[in-house]
């Protein structure tokens, strides 16, 4: 549940994100590309530091936390507004979302492998990552399917485009949050609290 949460959060937020920049913003291509920059540097960070956060904060902590200020950063995503929402909404959540989703992925990885026979560890690496995928798109269709629901009864209910998708794009990542909470109680009820040992 909590791999597939923090898979599916960021799979979300670049899939949603974009729909909202070309779609509402009228971003192009290069600009929303340009737009994920802080995005990626931001995850590149959490995932070097991954691993001394792991080794001072335990993966429990670590993951539990990061999924919890992941799923803060979704309920801000909610509240993108049908007009220059990049820099007061999207830049800040880009920058927590994620640092946060990248730090948990990797205590969550960890565990996916724990326990694994030598021998078995590419066959198990291997099911984890189709696993992972699995649940990243089964969470995409979800909040796809709940955007589109949503933009269509604002529309019918006379709201503009813009304004209509913006309601469906605040409803996925309302959604996206709440997975992502669960994800974080998963994690705190199931991951050690100190890293196994190597012996």
């Amino acid at each position: 549940m909590s791999i597939a949460a923090n898979a599916g959060g960021f799979t979300g937020i670049m899939f949603i994100a974009t729909l909202y920049l070309q779609q509402v913003l009228g971003y192009s291509a290069l600009e929303t590309g340009l737009a994920f920059i802080p995005l990626a540097l931001s995850a590149c960070i959490g995932g070097l530091l991954a691993t001394r956060i792991v080794a001072w904060a335990g993966p429990r902590r670590t993951a539990a936390v990061s999924m919890t200020i992941s799923a803060a950063a979704f309920v801000l995503l909610s509240h993108t507004p049908n007009h220059n929402g990049y820099a007061p909404v999207l830049l800040p959540a880009f920058l927590i979302a994620g640092f946060t989703i990248a730090a948990a992925f990797v205590p969550l990885t960890a565990q996916g492998l724990t326990g694994v026979r030598e021998g078995e560890k590419g066959l198990a690496s291997g099911l984890f990552q189709t696993s992972t995928h699995l649940g990243a798109a089964i969470v995409l269709s979800v909040l796809a399917t709940a955007a589109t629901s949503r933009t269509s009864a604002a529309e019918a209910a006379g709201q503009t485009s813009h304004a209509a998708m913006t309601s469906g794009f605040s409803v996925a990542f309302l959604i996206a949050a709440a997975l992502l909470a669960l994800g974080a109680a998963t994690a705190a009820r199931t991951l050690p609290s100190t890293r196994a040992s190597n012996d």
